[in-house]
């Protein structure tokens, strides 16, 4: 405990007894840290209205050895807080007439000398305590506004000249100093420039500074400038999510996580900025160092950041959902629901996943009953989801019972507790099967459509559902392979280029990969691409659900297609319809470029056979008659796929590949 005495012409001189109140009070004041500031503020102010001049002499004296220890410190601790907060306080008073003129001198005198100090403790220590001092002037001013004995040009006086001194620390070579004048200027409702006069006014602004300071060399004033930045636009919040795709270090990211999460309400941020958020908060993928940093990041984006954009712990997933984009960003937003539904999980106390079915099914028709719109897809209601529900509303549900289950797959407790949560959630394998092949009937918008990329999505999400299922059962997988095959196979089927690749992956996975039949998986996907391009129907086409869709969908499809069995033809006739003067439809060519891109882009097909060669040259040469600048970018990915299987392409068409890398994209005859 500090304890110090005065000395005069060599003896102790006997303290007043004002003096050893004072050194009682500051004893006190270090050692009492569970009573507050203020309570010591009011005895010092209590002790110099009670004394004389002679013994307030003693007092100043004593107070500005204190003032010297707790300002001189190196480093923020509890004590040096609480004595300068003590000290601003008193400095207040004393400038609002409660105190002695003598103490706010003394503070005043103190701040202009550490201000230049050559250690960077004391430089610190006195941009803390006008941080304090600003501070305790802004708390008088709202609380007890106006300051009744000064007048508005004397306090503007005073926070002009502490800012002043702020600035003038803003390029000071310590790190600790730069976060101290933030932490100083972020305590003021915005820094009024009409306070600071001279050489800074109009050359200072605090916002640009701040998030110049966002990406400083030290952790500690990146920190600082986190906690100040501005949030109230939404330029603000891209430069902080710049910021956060960039940083590396683990505290920094957490607390712009935590900044964001806390002041931050989800409807003020756009979805493109909520899809980045958990962009980067669930995918941090920057090596080892980033391993400590995936845990922080998903932590609060589970536990904290979901959960508040949800509307709280216990708000159903569908309520998080409504604030994604889950159509254009499904694989985020996929991310972002699993760890949702961990969180709900845990905060709800559900052990099984078959509870967490339960409780969502039971939330979720409680909100359809409210808002009347779509509600949770389970094995019971599935079949007759695509009635009475908007498009929209069906995107969301459908994308939802997928997550729900592959969360169920992933997570279940046991096999019970998965066949369970299963048995709620799908139906056996032909009824969703009717369920797909009737969405199929139903999907009419083009995909470059709102309509058209909803309905895109719903199907794509079937998809992934579908794999849940066992497709080692030879029924289960002869069902959905036939409603992918009629899918890809059906040419008055919506182009969709992200369904059709994703379906020909499937149809590889389930009938051909595991005997490692690529050539019988060449031979049928360029078998679909050259129907497309001739009158004649292939194989699937002219089965009897495939008619049936087709004369459901457009009773005049199959006029001017001339149906034929598909043993009945062979790869060489195409050639044939060409020479009598035939030309595809666009779509249809268009349907062909998209089996030949995604079966060129199949891993395992390492070159080009025969069928696959025939194929490719008969779908460029049809385009070379046409030109049609729609498909430009789609041949020329093909051509650069095949060349990347078969370096003759390259040689043979080098004029498209010429013209793929030219600026103006237009296609040239060859």
């Amino acid at each position: 405990v500090m304890d110090f005495s005065g000395l005069e012409g060599g003896r102790e001189q006997s303290p007043t007894k004002a003096l050893l109140l004072a050194r009682n009070l500051f004893r006190r004041l270090y050692n009492e840290v569970d009573e507050s500031v203020s309570y010591f503020v009011e005895k010092y102010i209590d002790l110099f209205n009670t004394m004389s001049d002679t013994d307030s002499k003693d007092v100043i004296n004593e107070s500005e050895i204190r003032l010297l220890y707790y300002g001189s410190r190196q480093y923020r601790d509890e004590h040096a807080n609480r004595g300068l907060s003590f000290f601003a306080k008193c400095a207040v008073a004393s400038f609002s007439g409660d105190v002695s003129m003598e103490v706010f001198e003394l503070v005043r005198q103190h701040v202009m000398k550490s201000q230049t100090a050559v250690c960077e403790g004391p430089r610190a220590r006195c941009c803390q305590l006008i941080g304090l001092i600003l501070a305790e002037l802004e708390y008088k001013e709202n609380e007890f506004e106006p300051l009744d004995d000064l007048s508005d040009s004397d306090t503007d006086r005073l926070k002009s000249a502490f800012i002043r001194i702020l600035i003038s620390r803003t390029h000071d070579k310590s790190a600790c100093v730069r976060a101290e004048v933030i932490r100083a200027l972020s305590v003021l409702n915005g820094v009024d420039l009409d306070y600071v006069s001279g050489q800074f006014r109009n050359a200072f602004n605090l916002d640009k500074w701040v998030k110049k300071e966002l990406r400083d060399v030290s952790r500690e004033v990146r920190m600082e400038a986190v906690r100040a930045v501005a949030l109230g636009s939404s330029v603000c919040v891209d430069d902080l999510l710049d910021v956060l795709s960039s940083e590396t270090a683990a505290n920094v990211r957490r607390l712009i996580f935590a900044r964001i999460t806390r002041s931050i309400d989800v409807t003020d941020l756009s979805l493109t900025q909520r899809m980045r958020i958990l962009r980067i908060g669930l995918n941090d993928e920057d090596g080892l160092q980033t391993f400590v940093l995936i845990g922080v990041a998903r932590m609060i984006v589970g536990d904290r950041l979901l959960p508040t954009w949800a509307g709280g712990d216990n708000a159903p997933p569908l309520a998080l959902l409504k604030h994604l984009e889950f159509v254009e960003g499904n694989d985020i937003c996929f991310q972002a629901m699993e760890a949702y539904f961990s969180h709900y999980r845990k905060v709800c106390g559900y052990v099984s996943v078959e509870q967490l079915v339960n409780a969502i099914w039971q939330k979720s028709n409680e909100d359809v009953e409210a808002v009347n719109d779509g509600g949770m897809i389970t094995a019971k209601n599935c079949v007759d989801m695509l009635e009475g529900r908007p498009l929209f509303a069906l995107a969301r549900d459908v994308f939802l019972w997928r997550c729900i289950v592959e969360y169920c797959d992933k997570n279940a407790q046991s096999e019970a507790d998965r066949g369970e949560a299963r048995r709620r959630l799908l139906p056996e394998i032909a009824p969703f099967c009717r369920l797909a092949y009737k969405f199929l009937w139903r999907w009419s918008s083009p995909t470059d459509t709102v309509d058209g990329i909803n309905e895109e999505f719903i199907f794509i999400q079937l998809c992934f559902i579908a794999r849940t299922y066992d497709l080692t059962d030879s029924f289960t997988m002869d069902a959905w392979k036939g409603i992918l095959e009629m899918f890809v196979s059906v040419r008055c089927l919506p182009n969709s280029a992200r369904a059709i690749e994703l379906a020909l992956n499937d149809i590889f996975s389930i009938g051909y990969a595991k005997e490692n039949k690529i050539e019988e998986y060449v031979e049928w996907c360029c078998y679909r691409m050259n129907s497309f391009m001739t009158r004649n129907l292939n194989d699937t086409e002219v089965q009897p659900l495939a008619l049936a869709l087709v004369s459901a969908r457009d009773a005049n499809t199959t006029q001017p297609i001339r149906a034929c069995r598909a043993t009945d033809r062979i790869i060489g006739d195409s050639y044939e319809d060409m020479e009598e003067g035939y030309k595809p439809e666009r779509r249809y060519m268009e349907r062909a470029l998209l089996v030949l891109c995604s079966t060129l882009r199949q891993p395992q097909i390492n070159s080009l056979n025969t069928f696959l060669r025939t194929a490719f040259d008969l779908i460029v040469e049809n385009f070379c008659t046409s030109l049609d600048n729609s498909m430009w970018s789609l041949v020329s990915e093909s051509i650069g796929l095949a060349a990347a299987k078969d370096g003759t392409i390259a040689k043979q068409r080098i004029c498209f590949l010429r013209a793929a890398i030219e600026t103006d994209g237009t296609p040239v005859p060859v």
